[in-house]
């Protein structure tokens, strides 16, 4: 049935699914496919402006890197993925969530997209705000 859905989508979303599904080799848990989930969805939904993006001169890669990395920072600052303040569930998704924001940032470094001080400031900003929700 997945055929039928991906038949009618742009070039654009089929290669940013294509880039998910490179992802979802290293990652196969629940926490990956609930931002990828989410990722996906508004690359659907927002076809026009992926090819606009792609367009401009932003390559495909980097915006997958950057939807990923934005998604599931806002799932472990959420609060939704702690045992309690300042710690993520050591049995839920948390930890693979916040390995997929590293590993998505790490990407945006090779890619020469952001500057490794940069990634390391948001790496550290998150961690910060894990020890202040939960």
């Amino acid at each position: 049935m997945r055929i039928f859905r991906n038949l009618f989508l742009n070039r654009e979303v089929k290669g940013a699914i294509g880039v998910l599904d490179e992802f979802a080799v290293r990652f196969r848990g629940a926490g990956f496919q609930r931002v990828r989930d989410q990722v996906e969805a508004g690359f659907r939904r927002h076809s026009h402006d992926l090819v606009t993006i792609v367009d401009g001169g932003t390559p495909l890669r980097q915006i997958v890197m950057q939807a990923l990395a934005n998604t599931a920072g806002d799932h472990i600052e959420s609060g939704n993925y702690h045992a309690h303040r300042g710690v993520l569930d050591p049995i839920g998704p948390g930890s693979e969530i916040l390995q997929l924001f590293d590993a998505a940032v790490d990407e945006l470094v090779r890619m020469n997209a952001i500057d490794p001080d940069f990634a390391t400031a948001k790496k550290d900003e998150l961690r910060n705000r894990i020890r202040d929700v939960g």
